[in-house]
């Protein structure tokens, strides 16, 4: 178990405004999002994880929601697969 001090400092946005200006020269990854450890951090107080593979999760605090989806299709050159999107918005709308 984590002390939530732990927890809200790894789901802390860690980069600076300079860093997620420019993650990568020409590419960025994290569009609108910050990154804490290991995970991604959106301003409205969302963590969320997508994998390479088709899998993805979300966390939502402020609805305590917990969204995982588990696809068999990979992220190609468009990003990741509409479903994931589609179910982590269905199930935030639902919340």
């Amino acid at each position: 178990m984590l002390k939530p001090a732990t927890a809200a400092e790894m789901t802390r946005d860690q980069l600076t405004a300079a860093q997620r200006a420019n993650v990568w020269p020409g590419f960025s990854f994290l569009d609108d999002r910050g990154w804490g450890y290991g995970l991604a951090v959106l301003d409205d107080g969302r963590c969320t994880w997508e994998g390479g593979f088709g899998t993805a999760w979300s966390n939502v605090p402020s609805q305590d929601l917990t969204v995982v989806v588990l696809t068999q299709r990979a992220a190609d050159e468009t990003g990741m697969p509409a479903v994931c999107d589609d179910v982590l918005s269905t199930a935030r709308a639902a919340g």
